[in-house]
């Protein structure tokens, strides 16, 4: 859902649209705090904000571009054509598949449509702050399984379902519910905080630094690889836009070498927390030196001893299953590359990864392709070449760049998160597919608004 011809009149009072547009930050952040488990709030939650979306799109006469019509109107007439092609076909997920290929984007293209540069700023505020609470307690769960400290409140606890192990080899496994809320938050965070010029939409730059900061401290104790190798690469990649912008804006050294400045304290402060406690853990979830056992707190009892074994036995088998499927996922695409055995389908190997869902796996790009096959995947392109479309549009017209890529980091972050962790098939965390789509607009919204002659 990118872009939207222009929201002339709005039919709703003020201050009635400020209370709905309250109610979808309030929804929102509950949603990126908790984006799986709790479905008794959940799922109300994400409903509400739905629902709160769709009435400010509404009243505020919102009409998407006649590109995202089209776009979106084939997409939708595929995938109801192969759901309908999947159910004949018997697979056994095809409506659990079918709920999250047609409802998600349903669900957050809504949300993206109703955002406004005020709902912006909000919206970017809300995953900040909630990333940065996540972030720290995420830094205190790993203190405490490296020297046995701080404690968490009970309910804390078993409402993020909060557990460290240290293991034998030194490496923090921690679990915490909000994690995955991360993957878009710390990425959005890195590449607004390195990415140079000032946005209106963004808070001070320092505030920006020290939210990237924690969350990045937070992903590299976290011990998922996916997570910290998606953080790092945004942050490269983000270093070296930026020293394009620049170069190309100014064309002088006295501008370059302020960046370059910048860019120095950046990786300096990346360094400093490598040397602390907490910081090896960097070198050792991204393989470059081996591990070293860590000290045992006095604190820990012999029962830890036998939970790290445990967890070192449960990580080496995880490891190689999500291997195996690889292997799976390829051959069974290869039976039908262009057209996929349709939504839910299962592998003729028997082979899965959850007994509850065994048409569900890790490698989501490849379960994708598995699934709609190549033609599919084109189709579900289309939105994407779209949001590209327009991303241009506003980054050629200077509105707001560092809010627009950073909003683009995070969807391309999900994606290449999704393909060892299965990030996309939880309701909870479509906002990073569509956070871009929704700044975006918003920018081209407030062009339009202030040039009402302007044309598509």
């Amino acid at each position: 859902m990118t872009g939207e011809k222009t929201a002339r009149d709005s039919t709703l009072p003020p201050a009635r649209e400020r209370i709905l547009e309250w109610i979808q930050v309030a929804c929102l952040a509950w949603i990126v705090w908790l984006p799986v488990s709790m479905g008794m709030v959940l799922y109300p939650a994400l409903l509400l904000l739905a629902a709160t979306s769709l009435l400010l799109v509404l009243w505020r006469r919102t009409r998407p571009t006649r590109a995202a019509v089209v776009v979106w109107g084939i997409y939708y007439l595929w995938a109801v054509t192969w759901t309908a092609v999947s159910a004949a076909r018997g697979n056994e997920g095809v409506w659990h598949q079918a709920a999250l290929w047609l409802g998600l984007p349903l669900l957050w293209g809504t949300w993206s449509l109703s955002l406004r540069a005020t709902q912006v700023r909000r919206t970017v505020v809300v995953l900040l702050g909630v990333g940065c609470v996540a972030g720290t307690l995420m830094l205190l769960l790993a203190l405490q399984g490296v020297t046995g400290s701080p404690t968490f409140p009970a309910w804390l606890v078993e409402l993020q379902d909060m557990r460290v192990v240290v293991s034998g080899t030194g490496e923090i496994e921690q679990n915490y519910l909000g994690l995955s809320s991360l993957v878009g938050v710390a990425t959005f965070a890195v590449a607004a905080a390195v990415l140079p010029s000032r946005d209106t939409w963004l808070p001070n730059r320092a505030v920006v630094a020290l939210a990237a900061a924690v969350m990045f401290a937070a992903s590299s104790v976290s011990g998922r690889r996916g997570l910290l190798l998606v953080v790092l690469l945004v942050l490269v990649t983000a270093l070296l836009v930026g020293t394009g912008v620049v170069l190309a804006r100014h064309r002088t050294l006295k501008h370059f070498g302020t960046y370059a400045a910048g860019v120095a304290v950046t990786l300096g402060a990346v360094a400093a927390f490598a040397a602390t406690p907490l910081g090896p853990n960097i070198a050792t979830l991204l393989g470059l030196q081996p591990a070293v056992a860590a000290a045992e707190p006095a604190t820990r009892s012999e029962a830890s001893a036998e939970e790290r074994y445990a967890l070192n036995e449960l990580q080496a088998e995880s490891d190689q299953l999500r291997s195996a499927q690889f292997t799976e996922l390829i051959d069974a695409w290869r039976e039908q590359p262009l057209v996929g055995h349709g939504f839910g389908a299962t592998l003729d190997s028997d082979f899965t990864r959850s007994d509850e869902r065994p048409w569900m796996f890790e490698a989501e790009p490849l379960q994708a392709l598995m699934n709609v096959g190549i033609l599919g995947l084109l189709v579900a392109a289309g939105p994407v070449v779209l949001l590209l479309r327009r991303s241009w549009q506003a980054l050629a017209a200077g509105l707001h760049p560092r809010a627009v890529i950073a909003g683009l980091a995070t969807l391309f972050a999900v994606v290449l998160a999704s393909a060892t962790n299965p990030y996309l098939q939880a309701p909870g965390h479509g906002w990073m597919l569509f956070l871009a789509a929704g700044i975006t607009g918003a920018a081209l919204h407030e062009r339009r608004a202030s040039s009402p002659d302007t044309t598509d």
